[in-house]
């Protein structure tokens, strides 16, 4: 008695995953925006070693590609702050009281 064992074909289907995946336009938007901000503060002498591209939030309501600055240590913050405040408009004169409005 031969039994007929059928061949089996699996379904074509559409991907799983697909290029913009990988590679989405949002993050290479937020790629330039980085670029663009790195490449500005190392003019100020100013350089960001932690900054990466957060995705957005699967489970939030934020939906849009983030840029984190990473984490600097409390010299290096004072070192940036006191560097902009020269480069603020109005200089070191509006320093005093700046965060008391």
């Amino acid at each position: 008695m031969d039994y007929y064992v059928p061949h089996y074909v699996p379904s074509p289907k559409e991907p799983a995953v697909d290029l913009e995946f990988w590679d989405p336009e949002g993050r290479k938007e937020a790629a330039a925006a980085g670029q663009e901000l790195v490449n500005a503060l190392d003019e100020l002498g100013i350089a960001l070693d932690d900054i990466e591209i957060r995705e957005p939030c699967s489970h939030c309501r934020r939906q849009d590609y983030l840029l984190s600055l990473g984490t600097i240590d409390l010299a290096t913050a004072r070192e940036w702050a006191e560097l902009l405040r020269k480069l603020a408009p109005f200089g070191d004169e509006n320093a005093q009281g700046a965060g008391t409005r």
